[in-house]
C-alpha cells in the first residue's frame, strides 16, 4: 500500500504552492532570523517536500550554503519546479 503524503494528502505542485505563500520573499529576514541562518552553514533540511523552503533558503542567503534535502516521499523528491 502507498503511504505517501503526495498520493493520499497532497501532490508536490500543490503543496509547493502553499508553501511558496508561506515562504514568500518578503518576509525573508523573519525567517533568517528566526531559523538562525547565514552564509556559510551547512543545512539539512529533513522532511523538504517539495523542496520550496530548501530553493529559498539556497536564494535568500545567495547560493552560499551546503543545503541537503530530505523526504522519504519520493514523489516530492523527484519533484522540479
Amino acid at each position: 500500500m502507498d503511504n505517501h503524503w503526495s498520493t493520499l494528502i497532497q501532490g508536490p505542485k500543490t503543496l509547493d504552492y502553499a508553501k511558496e505563500l508561506r515562504f514568500s520573499d518578503d518576509r525573508k529576514d523573519c525567517f533568517i532570523r528566526v531559523l538562525g541562518l547565514q552564509p556559510g552553514m551547512s543545512i539539512v533540511d529533513l522532511g523538504c517536500g517539495p523542496g520550496t523552503l530548501t530553493r529559498k533558503i539556497l536564494k535568500w542567503l545567495n547560493h552560499d550554503v551546503s543545503l541537503i534535502g530530505i523526504d522519504r516521499d519520493f514523489t516530492f523528491v523527484e519533484y522540479e519546479n
